[in-house]
């Protein structure tokens, strides 16, 4: 393998594995903070912006978006 073949490896297992740490992450804070689910909808069929979408008020009065 080249060095740019690893690196791209390596930086694909890095994000993939940050996003698992953070989703962890925010399920400690979700549960710490008593955040409550207030909106919930799908994102726009046919766009980048397909994904499902939440908003959580906790109990430190900001609504997070997810």
């Amino acid at each position: 393998m080249t060095a740019i073949a690893i690196s791209v490896w390596v930086l694909v297992w890095v994000v993939a594995d940050g996003g698992e740490k953070r989703n962890a992450r925010w399920a400690v804070y979700r549960s710490a903070h008593h955040c409550k689910l207030v909106e919930a909808w799908a994102g726009d069929a046919g766009t980048e912006d397909e994904h499902k979408k939440t908003v959580y008020l906790c109990d430190d009065g900001v609504k997070y978006y997810r």
